[in-house]
């Protein structure tokens, strides 16, 4: 009987296994886990909610920011306190806000603990003063941490 209770179990782990992206249980990252973390992102983006953005980030994220300043530009190098700040500043003073993604291109590594992900973003934020639309092109660096995968790194250059 003893013998048929550790098969059960086991049988259970698994099943529960099959559904990483519900509880974290993976050991590969793959196409379809980094399509639904982009997915909250841009969604929590749009609802203007910091913390959402947050939820998929690593502790230790850094974010990028490469803005154009007439013929030079500025690079800015965020933690993820200092990114939360700074989205958190943005959505108030925005009375609209929308976000959007195109032309995403994923790469995972050959390990599968990693991957690449290059998209084309637009925003644009409207707010007393007008409306100011930012084309940028994204590179994140996603990572497998503790079976769930997360945003490490986030490189982003503004064209506008």
């Amino acid at each position: 009987m003893r013998a048929l209770h550790v098969s059960i179990a086991t049988l259970a782990a698994a099943v529960v296994c099959m559904f990483p992206l519900m509880n974290g249980c993976t050991s590969k990252i793959n196409e379809e886990q980094i399509q639904t973390v982009l997915e909250a992102v841009d969604k929590a983006a749009n609802e203007k909610n910091a913390d959402g953005i947050l939820a998929h980030m690593a502790d230790d994220v850094v974010v990028k920011v490469n803005v154009p300043n007439g013929r030079t530009s500025k690079t800015f190098s965020l933690n993820r306190d200092q990114y939360r700040r700074l989205l958190k500043e943005g959505y108030r003073v925005a009375q609209i806000y929308e976000f959007g993604r195109k032309g995403t291109r994923i790469k995972i590594a050959r390990d599968g603990k990693s991957a690449k992900v290059s998209s084309r973003t637009y925003e644009t934020m409207r707010n007393q003063n007008g409306s100011q639309r930012t084309d940028s092109l994204e590179t994140a660096t996603f990572e497998l941490r503790n079976d769930k995968v997360v945003i490490t790194k986030v490189e982003s250059i503004e064209r506008t």
